[in-house]
């Protein structure tokens, strides 16, 4: 049923980028009144790799019409490359919009991240290989396949589908591979299927109590052949027994952006099961003040966060961003600054602390003011300033015990950023000369730093800069909050 090959060059190469970023292709030829037999395929594409950028395989799989098979970075070399996936859960069906998909962004959301640079495709080639008698597939029905260490009982689901006649053999070897790639556990197993195309079996494994994330793969063995699949990944979480929060560690969650109490409420349980404190959490002043002076949040999937959170006694950062255009706002992530705008965020922190004021303690005015993409009319530190001051005066005599962070500023030590081409440090520095020490009760960061690169290498000595900058100007200093985690704090001494 299928052409051996599949190509696409009918030109010598597809540019995908922020305008067209996506293939998609079906296999027209392919027999789909039997979806799924067994059979693996080989997929392989070919592209050049330019300046940084990625491109994202997806495809039709037996448990989603849009998993995922790879994600591919580029890295520069400026030359031509092909890389090459197995897939052994495709599944050709007339109910998925597609069976393939190439892309160079992750949705079609504005929010979705999308490839820095354009990519060059050449070719694509699919390969019918072998059928295998056994397909295996595994499941956990704890949240976010987690496991918390103290538990005895640690269950995976296994189910094996024979596509051969019974009665039929095979020895299925079960390996657990820890994120070092040590085996730290084998099992044994042996199928009979006797009267029935389909086993289904449990494996506890209570014995593995050492924190850490770790893939389950199986060996399936019989006569004449001999496969094998990564069956799932999984993690052993630290957790304490009693249920205690550490109110320390909060988390950069966006749970609110999947618009689903589903997501939400299995979110905020993984957050539980690890002892998190409570979450960070953007409250768009652009989705509650539709229209002018009629605020309203009811129906939002932020409330549905907030309210989620708060039954369970969790601690909120509540984020505090994003203008409406109808106050003469181009986007939404342009920060107040004329009277009207002023005024009009008052009004919006007025509305937020008679909504979430009772429980809510802590506040972060705006988000990564040092970008354009957070701060569309380039606003200089002055002027983030003025709209910080009238916020954490609202929010400081509303509760005495509120805190307010404010700065939340990125890329702190690797290049200039996009505000006028001025260094990070520039912006800071602007901020403290309009009064940052005064109005705030510790100073939010955002260290992101790519694994390889400086910014990275030199973060313990970046933060440190920041935080001397602060006491030499004014003799003391406040706490740092590091309130988006791109970069581990654990190494810093404060």
């Amino acid at each position: 049923g299928i052409d051996p090959k599949f190509n696409l060059n009918n030109e010598p190469s597809v540019i995908l980028d922020k305008e067209t970023y996506r293939i998609r292709f079906k296999l027209n030829e392919t027999d789909r009144s039997n979806t799924f037999n067994g059979t693996e395929y080989s997929l392989s594409i070919t592209y050049f790799d330019g300046p940084q950028g990625f491109l994202r395989i997806c495809y039709s799989s037996v448990f989603l019409p849009d998993a995922i098979l790879e994600t591919i970075y580029t890295k520069d070399t400026n030359e031509w490359k092909t890389q090459k996936f197995n897939i052994k859960d495709a599944y050709f069906s007339d109910d998925c919009c597609y069976d393939f998909e190439i892309m160079t962004s992750e949705t079609d959301s504005e929010r979705s991240f999308k490839s820095e640079s354009p990519i060059a495709i050449k070719n694509v080639t699919l390969v019918e290989g072998r059928t295998n008698p056994i397909f295996a597939s595994a499941s956990i029905k704890e949240t976010g396949n987690t496991f918390e260490w103290h538990k005895k009982s640690k269950i995976i689901n296994v189910k094996y589908s024979l596509f051969k006649k019974f009665p039929f053999s095979a020895v299925a070897e079960y390996k657990i591979i820890d994120y070092s790639g040590n085996t730290v556990l084998t099992l044994n197993e042996d199928l009979n299927f006797n009267n029935s195309t389909e086993i289904k079996t449990k494996l506890n494994l209570g014995k593995l109590k050492v924190c850490d994330t770790y893939n389950l793969f199986v060996t399936i063995s019989g006569k004449g052949f001999k496969t094998n699949y990564q069956l799932l990944d999984f993690a052993v979480i630290k957790t304490d027994k009693n249920g205690v929060l550490n109110r320390e560690v909060l988390i950069n969650a966006h749970f609110q952006w999947y618009g689903s109490k589903k997501v939400t409420k299995e979110g905020i349980d993984m957050l539980r099961k690890a002892n998190i404190g409570g979450a960070r959490l953007e409250l768009g002043w652009n989705n509650f003040e539709l229209e002018p002076n009629n605020f309203d949040w009811s129906k939002s999937s932020e409330k549905d966060f907030y309210d989620e959170l708060k039954a369970n006694n969790m601690d909120v950062l509540a984020l505090l961003c994003r203008m409406p255009t109808h106050y003469e706002a181009v986007r939404s992530f342009t920060i107040p600054e004329t009277e009207k705008q002023i005024e009009g965020y008052k009004k919006y922190i007025e509305f937020m602390l008679k909504e979430i004021g009772d429980y809510t303690r802590y506040y972060e005015i705006w988000n990564e003011p040092n970008m354009t993409t957070f701060n569309y009319r380039r606003a200089p530190g002055d002027v983030y300033m003025t709209m910080t001051k009238v916020a954490a005066d609202l929010i400081h005599k509303a509760n005495n015990d509120n805190k307010v962070c404010a700065f939340g500023m990125t890329y702190l030590g690797l290049k200039k950023t996009d505000i006028s081409k001025r260094l990070p440090k520039e912006y800071y520095n602007e901020c403290l000369d309009s009064g940052l020490c005064d109005c705030v009760d510790a100073i939010a960061i955002h260290p992101y730093g790519g694994i390889d690169s400086l910014e990275k290498r030199v973060m313990e000595n970046i933060v440190r800069h920041y935080r001397d900058e602060f006491k030499e100007k004014y003799g003391k200093t406040l706490p740092m909050w590091n309130t988006e985690l791109g970069y581990s704090a654990s190494q810093l001494d404060s």
